[in-house]
């Protein structure tokens, strides 16, 4: 009886975290069900920020990039009403990672992306239950070489950033529009009010 109590245990423990995953999705009317109830926030990108190696996009979302990003290019920037950045791996500086930090803890968000390389831009995410890391171009069901596409992600738990990264010695450029997060915890209304003049571009739903 006592080594059956410690096998059903041990299944227990072995159906907790480890079955904890982060579901993906291609379809934005999906995602939207998915996180239906939460509070969301979305971001147009219709607000230009200039580059800079961090950037605060108009939604509270902090870009970060691992190197300053290159002056002839426009990563890390928003321009014409999309969020532009590269993972950039032959040129200096090289840049390996961007990270997003948003301005409260989420349980999903997703966004329109463009030229996601097949074999380049990922993203990894840690809702507590394991550190998960998505091939964007499988998540929009991409074919080609590049696509474009919707991509949304929903954890079982908040999780407050994720990271992007690309394969080794690839060059990935993209670009994205229509950011959305969905949070159980309000923005903070310090943040709305410091920002009221641009943050009437974006837009507060529940």
């Amino acid at each position: 009886m006592y080594k059956l109590q410690i096998a059903l245990l041990i299944m227990l423990v072995g159906l907790g975290p480890a079955n904890a995953v982060v579901t993906t999705f291609d379809d934005r009317a999906a995602f939207d069900a998915a996180v239906a109830g939460l509070i969301i926030v979305d971001d147009d990108f219709d607000t230009d920020i200039a580059q800079a190696q961090s950037i605060v996009f108009v939604s509270g979302v902090e870009s970060i990039n691992a190197a300053p990003p290159l002056s002839f290019f426009t990563d890390n920037s928003v321009t014409g009403g999309l969020y532009r950045n590269a993972l950039e791996r032959t040129n200096e500086p090289v840049n390996t990672s961007i990270t997003w930090t948003f301005p409260v803890p989420v349980t999903g968000f997703g966004f329109d992306v463009f030229r996601a390389d097949n074999t380049g831009l990922r993203v990894t995410i840690d809702d507590g239950s394991g550190s998960q890391t998505f091939l964007i171009y499988d998540v929009i069901m991409g074919t080609g070489n590049a696509a474009n596409g919707f991509a949304g992600f929903v954890g079982m738990a908040p999780f407050s950033t994720v990271q992007f990264t690309s394969a080794p010695a690839d060059f990935d450029s993209f670009e994205m529009d229509n950011l959305t997060f969905a949070s159980p915890i309000p923005v903070p209304a310090a943040f709305w009010l410091f920002g009221s003049a641009v943050l009437l571009l974006a837009r507060l739903r529940r």
